[in-house]
């Protein structure tokens, strides 16, 4: 048997939390960006829930026995990068 951290779900849980990282640092970053404000806004009241998520998926993974991935996912650049807000 693998040991829990380099099991396959410890892998995904790795995945969810990168993706959930980067959510959290886009909508953190969503004030800063040039987009109209109202949505700016309606972002940054998302921050919280990313960030409980991150933070529950980290804890699972070290539950588990595996180690929390520390990687920020792909999708934060792709949203700094978005054009035509």
């Amino acid at each position: 048997m693998q040991p829990a951290h380099q099991s396959p779900l410890i892998d995904f849980l790795n995945l969810l939390l990168e993706c959930e990282r980067a959510g959290a640092k886009a909508l953190r970053s969503a004030d800063a960006l040039d987009m109209p404000a109202d949505i700016a806004s309606m972002l940054a009241r998302h921050f919280d829930d990313e960030a409980r998520y991150c933070a529950g998926l980290r804890n699972q993974i070290i539950r588990l026995g595996g180690v929390p991935s520390t990687q920020t996912g792909a999708f934060l650049e792709q949203f700094t990068n978005a054009a035509n807000w």
